[in-house]
């Protein structure tokens, strides 16, 4: 149904594996339970820690989930927002990105790893009398670049504290299980994700068509 309206959503933001990734420290925002916030400069660690400093030369305090809700990233086109949640019974708190605000909102969890980076390759020109016009590699390269691996997204609504995990094994057939259940409330939505109009690869889009369509306003 709406599903067909043509939608260009300019969404742009820097994956929270990047964020773990960056050993020097950014500008930032701290929020804490009690709803006051420090202006200054952050690392995020191991354990999903926070190392906050008010000056970007000054020793760095570590801060946790115990009293931080939040922390705010500053970029020049869109601000990245991590919130810590209980992912696991009885395990510590984790940090999840915001990728989309509403109604129902979009979070992401990612970790990263190193890979070769393959473009430091050098390659040599075959020369004109070579048999076999070929450009062979003389060298690999042993430099390494981060690479972001997606552990999974998160469905919560704004009224409640509830997660919905989704994760990337998921089968089309059990995310549309599930996503049709989390957004019964909205049948034009139901009946697309019958149709088979959404599948896993279309979160986002969903979500942002459930805050779109879905929602009265006063």
């Amino acid at each position: 149904m709406f599903k067909y309206i043509f939608i260009f959503l300019v969404f742009t933001s820097i994956c929270f594996g990047q964020t773990r990734g960056v050993k020097e420290f950014q500008e930032c925002e701290l929020l804490l339970k009690d709803s006051t916030s420090f202006v200054g400069f952050c690392r995020i660690t191991s354990g999903d820690k926070i190392r906050f400093t008010m000056e970007r030369d000054s020793t760095p305090d570590v801060w946790d989930a115990k009293d931080v809700k939040s922390v705010r990233f500053f970029r020049s086109k869109r601000d990245q927002v991590l919130e810590y949640f209980n992912l696991r019974k009885g395990k510590l708190p984790r940090l999840l990105e915001i990728k989309i605000y509403g109604d129902v909102m979009l979070y992401e969890r990612n970790t990263y790893k190193r890979v070769i980076d393959d473009s430091n390759i050098v390659y040599r020109v075959p020369h004109p009398n070579d048999p076999v016009q070929v450009s062979v590699p003389i060298n690999t390269g042993k430099s390494k670049k981060m690479r972001v691996v997606p552990l999974g997204h998160y469905l919560k609504r704004a009224s409640s504290d509830e997660l919905l995990s989704i994760r990337p094994s998921w089968s089309n057939k059990k995310w549309k299980k599930k996503m049709i259940e989390f957004f019964k409330d909205c049948p034009l939505l139901i009946e697309d994700l019958k149709a088979d109009l959404y599948d896993k690869k279309s979160t986002e889009q969903l979500v942002e068509d459930y805050n779109l369509y879905c929602i009265e306003n006063d």
